[in-house]
Order: C-alpha cells, then structure tokens, then sequence
C-alpha cells in the first residue's frame, strides 16, 4: 500500500468515527506530504470546514481550490447562500469527458469489471475495493464515467450514457476478452444489477457492495437465476441502504438466485477492511 493511501484511509477512519477535527488537525500535514493529491486533500478540507462549523476557513480552502483550477459538486454542500459564488461556477463545469479505465492484476485468467460509487473516480476506488490474492490470478478494470461532476468525482446518473460507456469499453478496449465478473458499490452496484437484469452485459458472477435503491420485479430478477449468475451482495449493519439490501437479499431468493449474503456489522455506507479476502474467495 502507498504512503498516501496509508494517510487517505486514516482521513476516512476519522470521518467514519465522527472526527472531522482531526481531518482538518493532519490536512496541512497531507498537503505537504502529497502535493499531487491536492485536489482531493482540499475538498477533504473544505468538508471538514463546512462539518465542524468552519464556513470562512471553508470558503478560503475554497478560494484556493479555485486558483488551482479545481472544483466540486455543490450535491456535497449544505443549502447555504455564502457557498452559492462558487458551487454556481462549478456547476457550469460538469461535461461529459470520455471514460477511462485502469486494469491491474495478471493478465490471462479471470477479468472483473469493476464500477465506482456516486461522487468517486477510479483511483479512490481502487483504493477501498481491491484484492492482492485476486490480482495474481485474474484482473481488475476499474471503469471511470464519462459523467464528471468535479475535479475528482465521476457519476453514473445517466442510464442511457453509463450503458454506452460499458459498452465501449467492452467492445473497444476489451474485445475477445471474456469478463468474467462484474463489481459495483453503491450508486455502481446498482448499475451492475441494472446491467445484468436488462441482459447488457454476459457474466457469471455479480459483486453487490451497498448498492443504491431501486426496484425490480421477480420476474426480472428471475433472469438472473436463469442465466447462472452467482450473487455476492455486502452491506453494512449500519448502513443508510441496510434494510433495502435485507429486501433485496430475500428477493433474489425467491427468484431462485444463487446469492450469498455478507452483513458487515457497524459498517456504513462503506468498504469492509477484509474486502480483498472476501472478493479472492468468491471469485
């Protein structure tokens, strides 16, 4: 694991256990330390400002960003009018990019198509959703949105352009490939299930990691057990979506899904430490 990644996952222990003080105690520390990651140390910042009461230290980290060149998605700020010159500005900026992608693992064996959360990028992604073991035998493609809301935050709200996005990707960049499996947390993983459902994307096995709501008839989810595909569906005890998950949970076996069903306890909306482990044995 890099340095940074070391020092990001301890900035998410901290906002994960309700400590955004200490988020702002080690941000000039970060700052110092990883000048490339600036852009997303400044919105950890500027949350942190907003979370403890801070709007003027906010609004300076802010004025910073911006002679940067960086920017965020006003979804993220609290309805308040002394943020409204900026979040105006930003707003403007989103456009669709292109999507990218990042492959890692072994070359040859099994390939997993792996799809990041509302508000994320592929790098962020990579860092909670990963696993050694797996990574000897088979590959991860992190596939990134064309649909960027920020500097460093990519979305999949657009059904019909996420679909083309997965499309090309598979067509032009993966060709005779077989993908083996696809991955999803959060507003991704309802993607995956979106994509499997509606028969887009031909797979084997399916990782469900928190995923947004939404609503499926049995006889939909019934094409899942129709076509083989094995269901790993994590969600956290605490977790906002926690009880959608136990609904859909008792759906997919009632279509007769092949589904096996991992309750983090006091985990949010969120990656489990063991993910790796978890992942490598169910692939």
């Amino acid at each position: 694991m890099s340095l940074y990644n070391e020092f990001h996952r301890e900035i998410q222990g901290y906002w994960l256990n309700g400590h955004p003080e200490m988020v702002l105690e080690i941000l000039k520390e970060g700052i110092d330390r990883f000048p490339q990651h600036l852009s997303e140390l400044l919105f950890e910042g500027i949350m942190a400002c907003i979370d403890v009461g801070q709007p003027e230290s906010a609004l300076d980290l802010m004025k910073l960003a911006e002679s940067q060149e960086f920017w965020y998605p006003h979804e993220m700020f609290p309805d308040d009018e002394v943020y409204k010159p900026y979040l105006e500005k930003w707003t403007k900026q989103r456009a669709n990019v292109g999507s990218t992608a990042l492959e890692v693992g072994h070359e040859g064996g099994v390939n997993m198509l792996a799809l990041h959360g509302w508000g994320e990028d592929m790098h962020l992604f990579r860092r909670y959703f990963n696993s050694d073991d797996f990574e000897k035998r088979g590959r991860i493609h992190y596939l990134q949105s064309s649909q960027q809301i920020g500097s460093v935050q990519y979305v999949w709200s657009d059904r019909k352009q996420s679909e083309q996005d997965i499309r090309h990707y598979l067509c032009e960049a993966v060709g005779e490939m077989k993908i083996n499996a696809l991955a999803g947390f959060s507003q991704g993983g309802y993607l995956a299930l979106d994509l499997v459902v509606h028969e887009v994307v031909d797979i084997e096995k399916l990782v469900l990691l928190c995923p947004s709501r939404e609503n499926y008839s049995l006889q939909s989810l019934m094409k899942l057990a129709k076509s083989g595909v094995e269901v790993l569906l994590i969600s956290g005890s605490k977790d906002h979506e926690y009880e959608y998950h136990n609904v859909l949970y008792e759906q997919l076996q009632e279509a007769g899904v092949r589904v096996q069903y991992d309750v983090i306890e006091d985990m949010a909306h969120w990656f489990p430490e063991d993910i790796g482990k978890r992942l490598d044995a169910f692939l």
